[in-house]
């Protein structure tokens, strides 16, 4: 009996150690339930599509809201460049009007100049008039004195007489000297009148294109302006 369970066990080892059957184990291992597996690994593969599904719609917006930020820089982009010719434009008007208001005071003073001119040239006019009129008054008692000398010849002596006609011819020189005097002073106001007119002529166009030079510059200035409030 001894010998039967012994063989019986040994052969058991041989098949163990040869690749035989496997022993019998005292209690069976729980077999695995392949079917909870595949759910969860279903359920994975689905929370998983869920995610990518749900990302993708983000970086969808996130691309939209990158086109928008691109968007949004180009416009400032050209209102920054807008304003930048804007301001060129406007510099370069308010230089040319400030060359127009420089013509404008140049033709100005060249215009003071001309009136001051003028105004010494009328001067002179003047004062040569005084003179011819003061020339021309002592004429007037020369000749006074040559007419009472005149009166008074019946009554003279031969002698007195001689000389009272020399007094008279040396009255008359001295009135022609005064009326040449008196002519000269007239020519010279003359001279000076007519060196008037010229430069209140000269004056007058100087005024006018300064005038029309402060005009442009006014005109320029009032474009940069509103193209200042434009922009």
């Amino acid at each position: 009996m001894f010998d039967n369970m012994t063989s019986s066990y040994l052969d058991d080892e041989d098949k163990v150690f040869y690749g035989g059957e496997k022993p019998r184990a005292s209690s069976q291992e729980p077999e695995k339930d392949t079917s909870t597996y595949s759910s969860s690994s279903s359920d994975s593969s689905t929370q998983t599509n869920q995610v990518q599904e749900a990302q993708q719609p983000q970086e969808e917006k996130k691309t939209d809201l990158t086109q928008a930020e691109i968007e949004r820089q180009i416009a400032e982009a050209r209102l920054a460049k807008r304003k930048t010719e804007s301001v060129h434009d406007v510099s370069i008007l308010r230089e040319r009007a400030a060359e127009q208001s420089a013509q404008a005071a140049k033709f100005y003073k060249k215009y003071r100049a001309e009136e001051a001119a003028q105004v010494k040239h009328e001067q002179a006019v003047s004062k040569f008039r005084r003179k011819s009129e003061k020339f021309l008054e002592k004429v007037k008692d020369v000749e006074v004195k040559i007419a009472d000398k005149e009166m008074s010849l019946s009554y003279l002596e031969a002698g007195k007489l001689e000389r009272a006609h020399i007094k008279i011819a040396k009255l008359k020189g001295k009135i022609a000297k005064l009326q040449s005097k008196a002519s000269a002073a007239e020519s010279s106001a003359a001279k000076n009148r007519q060196k008037a007119i010229g430069r209140k002529r000269k004056a007058t166009e100087h005024l006018e294109k300064s005038k029309i030079h402060e005009s442009e510059a006014k005109s320029y200035r009032n474009r940069a302006d509103k193209l200042e409030r434009i922009s």
